[in-house]
């Protein structure tokens, strides 16, 4: 038998980006390399969702639990704000349904992790300003009916215990989505949040949104929406995160009060370091 490792075409775009961390009776364990620098997950494909935090169940309030993206071999936590029956997404064609349950003021965060070791790894899925490269955060997605959506916010926050609320965070820049009302919510220091609308970005039933959120090495933040940057008439503009804060990207959103559906579809998520746009996972 050769000494060498036969890999499938399909298969090289993940093994280059792997490094052998150990052998068992099972077999060479491999992990991502930690000089990964973007994530791109394949929304529409399979994944495998499991418990990691201290509740007994991965369906009770403020669970915790691990997405294993199956075609990108990368993966998510999701934290859990009220107890939900539906915890983990369903991905298909169109991308990744995260709705959980059809049930009163639920809702749901996804953060990005390193593996199965869920930390937070920088550079990977944490950033620390003034330390590490420029950075980035892009993600698509849609809502069957923004009326029975109260608030979705996608965007980068500081590395931080979970939240139930966008609020309880002390330093972030977030696209916000209130009953579909667009605007740009920010925070510094735990101080009051600075909410600036534009209708002109508002959300349109079950039509793609598209956020792009730029960090400069210094700090300073871009929001852009369906490819434009946000400038508004409300006085939106560059947010400065402080300097030596460690943040990380995130999905945060909470139903209305109502029971009705409202389907929350994620077509396109990837984020890390700008100089690694479409190295990793294309």
């Amino acid at each position: 038998m050769s000494g060498k490792l036969k890999v499938p075409a399909q298969e090289a775009r993940f093994v280059k980006n792997m490094v052998a961390v150990s052998k068992g009776p099972g077999g060479i364990l491999i992990m991502p390399d930690a000089k990964i620098t973007s994530q791109k997950y394949a929304v529409n494909e399979p994944t495998v969702t499991t418990l990691i935090g201290p509740q007994a169940t991965s369906g009770a309030d403020n669970a915790v639990n691990s997405i294993w993206f199956c075609g990108s071999n990368n993966y998510l936590i999701q934290h859990s704000i009220t107890a939900q029956a539906i915890f983990g997404p369903v991905c298909e064609a169109a991308g990744m349904d995260i709705t959980g349950d059809v049930t009163a003021v639920a809702g749901k965060e996804l953060l990005g992790t390193d593996g199965i070791n869920c930390a937070a790894i920088e550079g990977h899925n944490a950033f620390t300003i003034g330390t590490s490269p420029a950075f980035y955060l892009k993600c698509a997605f849609s809502l069957s009916d923004i009326t029975k959506m109260t608030t979705l916010h996608v965007g980068f926050r500081k590395l931080e215990a979970h939240g139930h609320a966008v609020a309880d965070y002390a330093d972030y820049i977030t696209a916000e989505f209130a009953l579909g009302a667009f605007a740009q919510e920010t925070n510094v220091g735990d101080g009051t949040a600075d909410t600036d609308l534009d209708a002109s970005y508002d959300a349109v039933n079950s039509t793609t949104k598209n956020i792009e959120i730029t960090v400069s090495e210094s700090g300073v933040a871009v929001l852009k929406v369906d490819g434009v940057v946000a400038t508004g008439v409300d006085g939106l503009s560059e947010y400065t995160f402080t300097d030596g804060l460690q943040v990380t990207p995130f999905i945060h959103f909470v139903r209305a009060n109502n029971t009705d559906a409202c389907a929350v579809k994620v077509s396109a998520l990837e984020f890390g370091i700008e100089a690694g746009r479409g190295q990793v996972y294309a």
